[in-house]
C-alpha cells in the first residue's frame, strides 16, 4: 500500500507498507518523473505533477492521506449520506442528548444490526462510541424485547461503561453485574446475570477466557466487543471462544484504531462474528495482501484491489473523524523537548549496540548458509529473541538508567548486567529533570497532568521522583487490581490535592480524563494510532479547555529508541485508514 500526503503547495510524500519491496527490490517508482528517494528514511517526494503517473503505477494500492480532491485541485464534495438496508429506525430517548453525528452513528448500529448481525463502530477517539452503542442497546431493549446484554472490554474500564450506561440510557433499576477481581466475585456476577430476568453483565477479555464456560450458561440477546482490536488475530483461544459466544447473536464491535494497516487484522476481527463474510482465509490473503518471504517468514508487504475491500468493510463500517462530523474538540497543540544523553548514558548505549551488532553478525551467517529453510527459519527466530531482549533496556539507558534499580532482574539477564554497571552516584538523567521541571510548573499554575511510560517499571521509578518532590500521584499500569484502579480514576478526576495521573498504556483506551489539559509522554506509543488513543484520553467532547498540550519528552540520540519511534510515526502515518473508509452523516 502507497500512502500518499501533500507536503508543500507543489510536492507529495510517498510512504508504504514495505519500502524495501516496492522501491528498492522492484523499483516501481523508476518510471515516474521527478520522484526524489530518501532510503535511509523510507520514503520518496515527488512532484505533484507526477500524481496521474502515480496513479496508473498503483492503482487499486493507494491510500489518499490528503484527499485526491484537494490533490486534483477540485472543490470538495458533498458529504456521503448513510444509507440504511431497511426503513430509518427511531433514536431512543437518553438522558445524555446525542449530538446529530452520533444520531446517524446509533441508527446506522440499529440498522447493521437488524441486517447483517453485527457492526463495527471505528469513530476516531473522543466521538462518543459508547453513548452510540447504548443508543442502539437501548433500542433493542424498547423495540425487539433485548432482555440480557454482555459486554467484554478492558478490565479498566469496566467500572466506567457500568456508570456511563446509568447515566446515558438512565437504566437506574437494570440490573448490571460487573465481574470482580475474584473468582467469588466473578462467580457472583455470572449467578446474578443467570438468576436475573433482565440485565448486562461486564466483563474483561481475560475473565472471559477463564470463565467462558460460566459466561455462555447465558442467553445472551446483544454482545459488545469494547476495543476489538485487542484480539484481532485470525486464530486463537480468545477469537475461537468469543466467536462460540458471539454465534447467532447481534454483535456490536468497538475500536478507535480498528486494523493496524493489516486486512488480515479485519479479516479476524470480522471472521469471529460472520465466518462467511470474507470466504477462507488464503482466497483472501490471495485477494487483497502481497506477500513475500522475510527474514523471518512470509509477510505481507502490499495490499491489492484497496478500492474493492473498501467497499466491502462499507457495509459493516461506521468511521469518522472529528473533520468529517465538524466537531469543535479542543484543539490540539504539540510541542518536543529534546533532552541530551549524558557521559553515563552514552557509554551504556555504546556497550548494548556493541552487542546487538554481534547478534546481527550470527544473523547474517545463518542468512547465508546452506541450512535447509525450516532450520533456517527456526534459527532466526532464535536470533531475533535475542535482539527483542534488548528492546527495554535500550528505552530504559535513553529515559533515565536509574529505571534499571526499580526491579529485582533476574541474575543473568541483560538487565541485572546492566544494572550492575550503573554508578552508586547516578542521580537522575537530563530527560527525567526536564520531566520534573515541567510537572512543577504545570502543577503550580493549578492544573493537573497525566503521563504515558511504556514500561511499568519506568512508572515506578517516577513515581518514586515525583512524590520525592511533594507532588501527589496515582498510577495505572493494569497491574492495579479493579478497586485500586477505579479509586485511582476517581481521585485523579475530584481530588485537587491528586496532581499527576502516571501510567502505562493500559491507561491509553476506554478513560475519560478530561478534566486536565496536559499529557506527556515520557516514554513514545509504537504506533502513530497509539499516540491518537493515548491523546484521547484529554481530548474529547465535553472538556472544559479550548486547547490541551501534549508534550513529547524525547532523549536526542540518533540511535536512541525514542527517535526512532518518532521517526517511524512521521515516516508511516496511521496506514489503518488506508484499509477502512469513513461512513459520513
Amino acid at each position: 500500500m502507497v500512502t500518499i500526503q501533500q507536503i508543500s503547495k507543489e510536492r507529495i510524500r510517498l510512504s508504504f507498507v514495505s519500502y524495501y519491496h516496492y522501491v528498492i527490490r522492484d523499483n516501481r517508482l523508476e518510471d515516474i518523473p521527478g520522484v526524489v528517494r530518501y532510503d535511509s528514511r523510507k520514503y520518496c517526494v515527488a512532484p505533484l505533477s507526477s500524481l496521474p503517473f502515480i496513479r496508473a503505477e498503483f492503482d487499486g494500492e493507494i491510500y489518499y492521506k490528503t484527499p485526491l480532491w484537494k490533490l486534483l485541485g477540485q472543490s470538495e464534495p458533498e458529504k456521503t449520506q448513510i444509507s440504511y438496508f431497511g426503513p430509518e429506525p427511531d433514536v431512543p430517548s437518553l438522558a445524555l442528548k446525542p449530538y446529530d453525528y452520533q444520531r446517524e452513528g446509533i441508527k446506522f448500529m440499529i440498522d447493521r444490526l437488524n441486517n447483517e448481525g453485527f457492526v463495527l463502530n471505528g469513530d476516531g477517539v473522543g466521538l462518543g462510541k459508547t453513548l452510540q452503542t447504548i443508543g442502539a442497546m437501548k433500542w433493542f431493549v424498547e423495540n425487539r424485547g433485548a432482555r440480557k446484554i454482555l459486554i467484554i472490554c478492558k478490565k479498566s474500564i469496566k467500572t466506567q461503561w457500568a456508570e456511563e450506561i446509568r447515566r446515558i440510557a438512565d437504566w437506574q433499576k437494570v440490573p448490571i453485574f460487573v465481574t470482580g477481581s475474584t473468582k467469588k466475585k466473578r462467580n457472583e456476577a455470572y449467578e446474578g446475570i443467570r438468576t436475573s430476568k433482565t440485565g448486562i453483565l461486564i466483563t474483561n477479555y481475560h475473565s472471559f477466557l477463564y470463565d467462558s464456560e460460566e459466561i455462555n450458561a447465558v442467553n445472551y440477546d446483544i454482545c459488545v466487543i469494547d476495543e476489538a482490536h485487542c484480539i484481532k488475530g485470525k486464530d486463537g483461544k480468545m477469537n475461537n471462544l468469543i466467536a462460540e459466544t458471539v454465534s447467532g447473536k447481534r454483535t456490536i464491535l468497538l475500536t478507535g484504531t480498528p486494523i493496524m494497516s493489516r486486512p488480515e487484522d479485519i479479516y479476524g476481527i470480522v471472521s469471529m462474528v460472520s465466518p462467511n463474510f470474507f470466504g477462507s482465509y488464503d482466497s483472501f490473503e490471495g485477494r487483497y495482501m502481497r506477500m513475500a518471504d522475510g527474514k523471518f517468514g512470509r509477510q505481507m508487504f502490499g495490499v491489492w484491489h484497496l478500492d474493492e475491500l473498501q467497499e466491502k468493510i462499507q457495509r459493516f463500517l461506521i468511521m469518522r473523524s472529528a473533520e468529517d462530523v465538524a466537531l469543535e474538540l479542543p484543539k490540539r497543540k504539540l510541542k518536543c523537548i529534546t533532552c541530551e544523553m549524558d557521559s553515563v548514558q552514552k557509554r551504556m548505549h555504546e556497550i548494548v549496540a556493541q552487542r546487538i551488532d554481534r547478534i546481527n553478525e550470527e544473523l547474517d551467517k545463518v542468512e547465508l548458509s546452506g541450512m535447509p529453510h525450516d532450520e533456517k527459519l527456526a534459527m532466526k527466530a532464535e536470533i531475533a529473541k535475542k535482539i527483542n531482549a534488548y528492546n527495554a533496556p535500550l528505552q530504559f539507558i535513553a529515559d533515565d538508567p536509574s529505571i534499571f534499580r526499580y526491579k529485582d532482574w533476574q541474575k543473568g539477564t541483560v538487565n541485572y548486567q546492566l544494572a550492575k554497571m550503573l554508578p552508586s552516584s547516578y542521580r537522575m538523567s537530563e530527560k527525567t529533570e526536564a520531566l520534573m521541571d515541567l510537572v512543577s510548573e504545570i502543577v503550580n499554575a493549578g492544573e493537573k497532568a497525566i503521563i504515558f511510560c511504556h514500561w511499568e517499571t519506568s512508572t515506578k521509578m517516577l513515581c518514586d521522583r515525583l512524590e520525592h518532590n511533594k507532588i501527589s500521584v496515582v498510577r495505572y499500569t493494569g497491574r492495579e487490581d479493579d478497586e485500586e484502579r477505579a479509586a485511582n480514576v476517581n481521585a485523579f478526576k475530584s481530588d485537587p490535592s491528586v496532581n499527576v495521573m502516571i501510567g502505562t498504556d493500559a491507561m491509553a483506551e476506554g478513560l475519560n480524563l478530561q478534566v486536565c489539559p496536559f499529557l506527556i509522554n515520557y516514554e513514545q506509543a509504537d504506533t502513530d494510532a497509539l499516540k491518537d488513543q493515548r491523546s484521547g484520553r484529554i481530548r474529547r467532547i465535553g472538556s472544559r479547555y479550548k486547547s490541551v498540550y501534549i508534550i513529547d519528552l524525547v532523549t536526542k540520540e540518533k540511535d536512541s529508541k525514542d527517535v526512532k519511534k518518532m521517526r517511524k510515526m512521521t515516516r508511516d502515518g496511521d496506514m489503518s485508514s488506508g484499509i477502512l473508509v469513513r461512513a459520513t452523516a
